[in-house]
Order: C-alpha cells, then structure tokens, then sequence
C-alpha cells in the first residue's frame, strides 16, 4: 500500500504471492465503491457533501521491494506497469465511469463474479500494442435489480464488437439500447 497525493496504489501479488492477485485488485475495488456509496447515502441524509472516487486496475510486472536509502526507506512498486493504473483512474473522467481495468487485469480476473463492459480500445503503455479497457460495473448476483445491468452491459459489448466491425450504425443501436438500460 502506497499514498501518492491523494491517490492509494495498492499490491495484490506482493510480497506474498498470491495466483489470483487480478481477481483481488478488482474485488477490493468494488468494495471500495460500494462502501463509499453507503457512505455517501449517510452523508446526503445529513446534509453534507458527497464523496466521489476513481479506481484503475492494471496488471503486469514491476519492481516490487524496498527502496530508498538507510535513513528513508519504504516499500513500493516501480516500472512502467505501475504507472498504468493512474491513467485508468483518471480516464474515468472522460467516460463517466467510477472503475476501469486493463485488458491484462480482465483477461486474469474470475469475469463471472462481475459484471463488466468495454469502453475503449487504445494505447495504455508506449509501444504496447492496442487493446481495450473495461468499466467494471458492480459485483454479479441474482439480484433482480441487476438484470438491466447485466442486460445493458451486454448491449454495450455487442456495440464494441460492431464498432470495432466498423459496422457504426448498428453500434450506435446497440449503444443506445444498453444506454437506456443503464438510466432506468
């Protein structure tokens, strides 16, 4: 764990190993926002202003260890990798979203236990090739109050692929369908 200005970094893989550190980083996430938004309810109960935060995930390697010299040491992670989840925190300005990962995170994370939606297909580390980033939206769960999250996530996919496709008018359909959902 790691305060950067007003920003946490926190390590899921180290020092102690852990196989699933992407699934972790994601589910602390998520917590993370679902506490604030029990917070926030208690907060405008009272009048007083609300709380908003950002999270980016990445995975990938770094350097992990102490640093420093004897009189000033501490534990951190460096390397281009662990400046990636910055960016995607403040990339969730520009789609409005609260919580983006890395394709690198997505493709290791245990996608069934949330629900989740690209929003992006870009450049995240110089000379890295493309790839998309995902807005995860909550945890999954029966709970009937999320099939139109489920439901408008998967529309929003479904726009990606066609986007991707080229196939804009039916993306800008699918975009639209899964849109509403999300406002409902």
């Amino acid at each position: 764990l790691e305060f950067i200005g007003d920003a946490i970094m926190s390590i899921y893989g180290a020092p102690v190993r852990n196989p699933d550190h992407a699934t972790a980083g994601v589910k602390a996430a998520v917590r993370m926002l679902a506490a604030l938004r029990t917070m926030n309810e208690w907060f405008v109960a009272r009048n007083l202003p609300q709380v908003a935060i950002r999270c980016g995930v990445h995975t990938g390697k770094v350097l992990v260890g102490n640093m420093g010299f004897e009189s000033r040491m501490k534990y951190g992670a460096v390397g281009e990798n662990s400046n990636v989840p910055a960016h995607l925190e403040e990339m969730n300005k520009n789609y409005e979203t609260d919580m983006l990962i890395s394709e690198a995170t997505y493709s290791r994370i245990q996608r069934e236990l949330f629900i989740i939606r690209p929003v992006e297909f870009l450049v995240l580390c110089a000379g890295a090739r493309p790839e998309y980033v995902y807005n995860v939206m909550g945890r999954r769960s029966k709970d009937p109050c999320l099939a139109k999250k489920r439901q408008g996530a998967s529309l929003h996919t479904e726009g990606m692929e066609l986007y991707l496709a080229r196939d804009f008018q039916e993306a800008i359909k699918k975009f639209e369908q899964g849109g509403e959902l999300f406002q409902e």
